[in-house]
């Protein structure tokens, strides 16, 4: 790694922590979701990457949604943040376990509205009894149904079943 690219991971880190601390004194949907926005827009712009959304209009202000993406990339879900700018939905991710646990991105995962999937569970009953609860009280779900970061060269990898069952 050059020295540019430690300094970028560092402040990545200390981004990632002080939106996750800010967050962790937030229950509000409508904060949380300006958090997440004001997140992405900022670790977006310091990373020089900008996101172009085609089709926005096409996306219903204030709807209630299931977000399928594909996961190419780490930043899949700032991009994902990005394409539902200005459009007063309040979405909860699927996160892994792992993320929760995770010394990067733990704080953050944890206080940003996600459902935690424990994949080494055999008991999925609360994960999806947690979905249906958070549609009921208006929440639009977010999931990368191919289950991991995608890292081969095709532009999908076959989904998980779970992204079914919370579709029915």
């Amino acid at each position: 790694m050059s020295l540019n690219q430690i300094k970028i991971a560092l402040y990545a880190l200390y981004l990632t922590n002080k939106f996750g601390l800010k967050l962790r004194k937030v229950n509000d949907a409508v904060e949380i979701t300006r958090l997440r926005l004001q997140y992405a827009e900022t670790l977006l712009s310091r990373l020089n990457i900008s996101v172009e959304v085609n089709g926005a209009e096409k996306i219903e202000h204030g709807g209630q949604y299931l977000i399928i993406s594909n996961h190419r990339s780490i930043i899949d879900p700032l991009i994902v943040e990005m394409a539902l700018k200005n459009k007063d939905i309040n979405s909860l991710w699927i996160a892994k376990k792992e993320l929760y646990n995770s010394f990067f991105f733990g704080t953050f995962t944890r206080n940003a509205g996600s459902i935690l999937l424990d994949r080494d569970s055999n008991l999925m009953g609360s994960f999806f009894k947690d979905i249906k609860t958070n549609v009921a009280l208006g929440h639009s779900i977010c999931i990368f149904p191919e289950g991991t970061r995608n890292k081969d060269n095709t532009l999908l990898s076959k989904f998980k079943e779970g992204s079914q069952v919370i579709a029915m």
